[in-house]
């Protein structure tokens, strides 16, 4: 009797990890969404944040589904941590009693839905399909961007105010880097063999490229510590002064060629001046120097200053 056949693309098993502080919710929550799942999902429960953050030091999940109303942390303070901990981890609030206020704050804290607790077994079944399809979804990790409407500097800024940790690769041109985010703080830059502060500016001085942000890794060295605002200060003086530098390089440049201009049309000039001299340019009339012209004043009249005058 032949075996029969496996699959060729066997389902990934998921793993799921449900947070809140009502232990009964997360017994039948458990059991209900191990059978939906038809055993593609393996569950795992945390009745606090705590909980939560000591299971994931250890144990890896796909996605986490956050009641906000528990104790000590609530879910909006859980959201952020796991967006600096677990960039990856997608993460869908479920609460039983919602607001438009939460809804704003969770969603802007990284959640990917805000969802209402289901009360009846039909919105088991559509919680089971909705978080299913988050699941299931993996979106490539970090993202792109051109560097021209928005600029290297407003990315630095918007990764070090949400106090993320992210590797920030930037191209432009030959000119390849990379800067290193750590809670917040600039700790590495590297850019060619350039490191630290000198890779940094060279990074902030291109003015257009490509960017793409991917999750933290420990660098392989930590060359900056200063505040990222001075970093940036900086940056920004360092390149304002090279700018002025090669302005006043350019204008120096021009002056020469404007009085090598000016030079040679004086020359040019000089030149055809004596050429026409030398043939006669002096005496338009083609009268040669040195030869006396015949005197044609009529008999009688002299001429006084000029002035022909009758004599008498």
């Amino acid at each position: 009797m032949n075996a029969l056949p496996k699959s060729a693309n066997p389902v990934a098993v998921r793993r799921v990890l449900f947070v809140d502080d009502d232990r009964t919710f997360l017994e039948t929550v458990k059991e209900l969404m191990g059978v939906l799942s038809a055993g593609h999902w393996e569950i795992f429960t945390a009745e606090s944040a705590s909980q939560a953050f000591a299971l994931l030091q250890h144990q890896p999940v796909d996605l986490a589904v956050i009641d906000i109303n528990m104790g000590v942390m609530d879910g909006i303070q859980m959201l952020s941590m796991l967006n600096r901990g677990y960039p990856n981890v997608q993460k869908v609030v479920l609460t039983g009693h919602a607001s438009e206020k939460y809804r704003a704050a969770c969603l802007s804290n990284g959640a990917e839905l805000y969802l209402e607790k289901p009360t009846n077994p039909g919105g088991w079944q559509s919680l089971h399909g909705v978080l299913d399809e988050v699941v299931k979804f993996r979106p490539e990790e970090g993202f792109r961007g051109v560097l021209r409407s928005v600029g290297l500097t407003d990315v630095i800024q918007m990764e070090c105010l949400a106090r993320s940790s992210s590797v920030l690769e930037v191209s432009a041109a030959r000119v390849t880097g990379k800067l290193f985010i750590e809670i917040g703080q600039i700790v590495h830059a590297q850019c060619g063999d350039l490191v630290g502060e000198e890779a940094f500016n060279r990074l902030l001085s291109m003015s257009g490229g490509q960017f793409n942000l991917k999750p933290f890794i420990e660098p392989p060295t930590r060359s900056l510590s200063g505040q990222w605002e001075f970093l940036l200060m900086e940056a920004a003086r360092k390149s304002d002064e090279d700018k002025e530098t090669q302005a006043a390089a350019a204008a120096a440049d021009a002056g020469e060629t404007f009085q090598e201009e000016v030079e040679r049309l004086t020359s040019a000039a000089t030149s055809e001046a004596a050429s026409l001299h030398g043939q006669g340019g002096d005496n338009p009339f083609g009268v040669a120097s040195g030869v006396r012209t015949p005197d044609r004043t009529p008999p009688g009249i002299a001429a006084r200053g000029g002035i022909a005058t009758q004599g008498g």
